[in-house]
């Protein structure tokens, strides 16, 4: 299998840009990669923010791309996210300069650093993937995709902090505490379910 190079441009909601440049010739995770900080709210029943309300379009560029092809992701690098309905597709397919973007909502639960997206050359069975920097949270705690009890008592166990060790996983603004701003995103999604 040849590597192949890709960039990744991730554009953050303050006008910062990031990009990472990595050489794939397998499908595994690239670890090298800083971790995120911009945190994205995901719901198992989609109702989230999108990611253009949350100010975190994503644009993935891939060199060398002969067709259009739609990247899709089927979690995150560390295995924590659970899609509702199968894995979440790029807004279109690549265009003409091997670019598309990812916008619109997230239906799922669980927590993860890192978005991973895949394109597949069917033809040649090439795998590319790209590594997005960004925090995924949802109150749906232990990824089954449904918000209910079991995650109320992950979420009341690490309620408040600091008082409690911080817990990364019920930060769902990104604000570096759990407190009561949390609980409340929490309530407004309680029982929600993939459907």
């Amino acid at each position: 299998m040849r590597t192949r190079l890709l960039f990744i441009i991730f554009t953050l909601w303050c006008g910062v840009t990031l990009g990472a440049v990595g050489s794939r010739t397998d499908c595994g995770c690239l670890q090298s990669l800083p971790p995120g900080n911009h945190v994205v709210l995901i719901c198992p029943q989609g109702d989230g923010p999108t990611l253009a309300e949350a100010g975190a379009i994503i644009t993935l560029t891939y060199q060398d791309i002969v067709k259009p092809e739609r990247p899709f992701s089927t979690g995150g690098c560390n295995g924590g996210i659970v899609w509702c309905g199968g894995p979440l597709r790029a807004d279109s397919f690549t265009g003409d300069n091997g670019q598309t973007t990812v916008s619109g909502p997230m239906a799922g639960g669980g927590y993860d650093t890192e978005i991973v997206w895949y394109l597949v050359h069917l033809v040649n069975q090439d795998c590319m993937m790209s590594y997005v920097p960004l925090v995924l949270v949802s109150p749906d705690i232990n990824a089954d995709l449904a918000v209910d009890l079991v995650d109320f008592s992950i979420f009341a166990a690490g309620f408040p902090s600091p008082s409690k060790p911080y817990d990364p996983r019920l930060d769902f603004d990104g604000d570096g505490s759990v407190d009561i701003v949390d609980f409340s995103l929490f309530a407004q999604h309680w029982l929600h379910r993939c459907s």
